[in-house]
């Protein structure tokens, strides 16, 4: 029942695969050098994608750029949602690398 997703643009054809069973409202890719300042950010992003060619080709229609998201993020009023301590803080997964992959719910109690 995810509504979002953000993901980094060398795994974009991952989610490209699956996009039809598992549809999104919202997906945010981000590159690896997008916090880093402009010069280096841009030096980052292009050696990653065009020099070592870490990140495959896909054709992900509608995504909006984690800086974009971001820009967008300061002109919205922020209300503070009810958490209670059964709530969902995070899902963490494993890589299954010593077996098969795993995923936890982690609660914020």
């Amino acid at each position: 029942q995810a509504k979002a997703l953000v993901i980094l643009e060398n795994f974009a054809q991952t989610y490209e695969k699956i996009k039809e069973e598992a549809p999104l409202d919202l997906v945010i890719t981000t590159q690896i050098g997008d916090q880093l300042p402009l010069l280096k950010r841009y030096l980052v992003n292009f050696v990653v994608k065009h020099i070592k060619r870490m990140v495959p080709s896909h054709k992900l229609k509608g995504t909006v750029s984690f800086n974009q998201a971001l820009a967008k993020g300061t002109m919205v009023d922020y209300k503070r949602p009810e958490v209670t301590g059964d709530d969902i803080a995070f899902l963490q997964y494993t890589g299954g690398t010593t077996g098969v992959a795993k995923g936890a719910m982690l609660s914020h109690r």
